[in-house]
């Protein structure tokens, strides 16, 4: 070995052997996911002082009670603003005005990093489903059911889409039947009660001004409230409505959310699905990759055979990853260093900022 290929292969510090004697740094993937929780760690800290501040803004210059208070605070961090019930003193606009633009940023956060996940996972599953039909296994996503054969069948995109839907009805169901029944007439209590209401039965509750929600009327404030339309025409008025409202509106909106991502998902895979035909060899994409032109494949071959066959790369892709390759083995040993990757690509970086 020359002295150049000597000094290159000596900038690597061998790091973590494993059992086999070969070098691996750990996951990078790992690595990624400790940090995003370590970050969401601190914004859940964070998150919980910004609300309980809230809450104490409400009790102590508003003069709502708890209860109220917390109701404000979940219909402004859902953004269902109902706006029956709304600051009114400078400080805790300004304060709710924070809260507000605090609740978008975090929110956008952890919304797009959830997504790139979701997204990530969506890829991997569905290149997991092509290299399980490529290997002659046919098999689909499949669930198992009770019973001593333990029976699995395949889980069609209809049945992942009934799944998510099975939550977003219940808390729909919940809403329409709770307000209408335990809600159907309220004279209200606080700022938002009538004066001169009789609630004593639902007739003199309706014929003094109470707020009056009939069945339709208490479905479609469900469906306003868990779509986060929130008009505020209809609201939860008692104190038994608000202090429910408060975990029905959060788990409500999450149900309704992982609802409408099934819708989209199940669009996707139905998509997917039909443009898939029956899996046959290749014989072009085998011809491009076999270098050699002998008729067989190596294992490194063989990968990029089949990530091109299933459209998870291009030939131009792999082109392009080939030519980084080569420009990072300046030797022409058949293998890199780290130190030569970082090399590479501080070259890289420094002719950029010289563009």
């Amino acid at each position: 070995m020359s002295k150049d290929a000597e000094h290159i292969a000596d900038e690597e510090t061998p790091l973590m052997p494993d059992g086999r004697g070969t070098r691996r740094r750990g996951s990078v993937a790992e690595m990624t996911q400790q940090a995003q929780f370590s970050t969401l760690s601190y914004m859940c800290a964070l998150t919980v002082v910004v609300f309980l501040v809230g809450i104490l803004l409400g009790v102590k210059v508003e003069g709502w009670d708890a209860i109220t208070a917390v109701y404000v605070l979940t219909q402004t961090v859902t953004t269902v603003g109902y706006g029956d019930v709304t600051p009114t003193h400078p400080a805790v606009q300004l304060y709710y005005s924070f809260l507000v633009l605090y609740t978008l940023a975090t929110g956008t956060y952890v919304a797009s990093s959830q997504l790139y996940k979701s997204l990530s996972k969506a890829h991997e599953d569905l290149l997991h489903s092509k290299l399980t039909r490529a290997a002659g296994d046919g098999s689909r996503d499949e669930q198992c059911t009770g019973g001593s054969a333990g029976v699995c069948k395949p889980v069609t995109p209809l049945g992942k889409l009934a799944v998510a839907s099975i939550p977003a009805i219940l808390v729909v169901i919940f809403g329409t039947v709770f307000y209408a029944v335990f809600e159907s007439c309220t004279c209200s209590y606080g700022k938002t009660r009538v004066h001169g209401c009789i609630d004593t039965d639902y007739a003199s509750c309706a014929a003094s001004g109470g707020w009056v929600k009939s069945w339709p009327a208490a479905f479609y404030m469900s469906i306003i409230t868990l779509t986060t339309v929130g008009y505020g025409d209809y609201s939860p008025r008692s104190q038994l409505g608000r202090a429910v409202a408060v975990l029905w509106m959060i788990f409500g909106v999450l149900a309704v959310g992982n609802w409408i991502k099934g819708i989209s998902d199940f669009f996707a895979e139905i998509q997917d699905g039909s443009h898939e035909g029956p899996q046959s060899i290749d014989h072009h994409v085998f011809d491009l990759i076999d270098k050699s032109g002998d008729g067989s494949l190596s294992k490194s071959e063989y990968v990029n055979y089949v990530l091109i066959k299933y459209g998870m790369v291009t030939e131009d892709d792999l082109d392009m990853i080939e030519s980084q390759y080569d420009e990072i083995d300046e030797l022409q040993t058949g293998c890199v260093t780290l130190a030569q990757i970082e090399r590479a690509e501080k070259k890289r970086k420094v002719a950029g900022d010289e563009a």
